[in-house]
């Protein structure tokens, strides 16, 4: 779970930042980036009206959600690999081949 923040160490800004960039984060991550800005601070503004322990939550049940979302993707990326490695489009490889492969990778020059 998250930290506890005080409500009174925290400015309006504060918290409104806070928000935003949970707001923000989850879009990312969801692929969802279609969401017009004029929405994005009218729910940023409509959340700041909710009392203090509200806004909390709506924190936590954001994070969860985000959580559950980078979870799903994960196993949804998971599932692709193996489709695509059963399918025959990766070649078996040992542990020594692939930690060289990668060592390779990080001594050439980024294009």
């Amino acid at each position: 779970m998250g930290k506890i923040i005080n409500q009174s160490t925290l400015q309006k800004s504060e918290i409104s930042d806070i928000i935003y960039s949970k707001f923000a984060f989850f879009f990312q991550i969801t692929g969802n980036n279609n969401i017009p800005m004029n929405t994005l601070d009218q729910v940023l503004e409509t959340a700041l009206q909710l009392p203090y322990e509200q806004q909390e939550m709506l924190l936590e049940i954001l994070q969860n959600r985000l959580h559950e979302s980078r979870r799903a993707k994960m196993a949804a990326d998971a599932q692709q690999t193996l489709a695509d490695f059963h399918a025959g489009k990766f070649r078996r490889q040992s542990a020594q081949e692939v930690i060289l492969a990668l060592r390779q990778s990080l001594d050439e020059p980024e294009a």
